[in-house]
């Protein structure tokens, strides 16, 4: 499986570990490791994800680390990662889905 990013999901990404790195360097790069793997590991497992509870769509799936939920859509060959969201955000899915 390939993994592509969208790209407002790396401008979240992004702009997350920036505000953090603000206060806390180390908390920044080890919550960027921690995301980062995670999503590596959908490259081998893309069911690894739980399906996002808010809609019934199978193919829209979120990794849930401390504070973030990444969501991604699962498809044949490649996982797309659509958004890094806070976990207590309410998440627009429409304007998600259509990234």
């Amino acid at each position: 499986m390939r993994i592509l990013w969208a790209g407002p999901a790396l401008r979240e990404l992004e702009e997350a570990l920036d505000y953090i790195a603000r206060d806390d360097r180390g908390a920044s790069d080890r919550l960027g490791h921690k995301l980062h793997a995670a999503v590596g590991r959908l490259a081998r497992f893309p069911d690894l994800g739980r399906m996002v509870p808010e809609v019934e769509d199978p193919t829209l799936r979120e990794i849930v680390e401390p504070a973030f939920r990444v969501m991604y859509e699962r498809h044949e060959e490649v996982v797309r990662i659509l958004a890094v969201l806070r976990a207590e955000r309410d998440p627009d899915l429409g304007e998600i889905q259509g990234r």
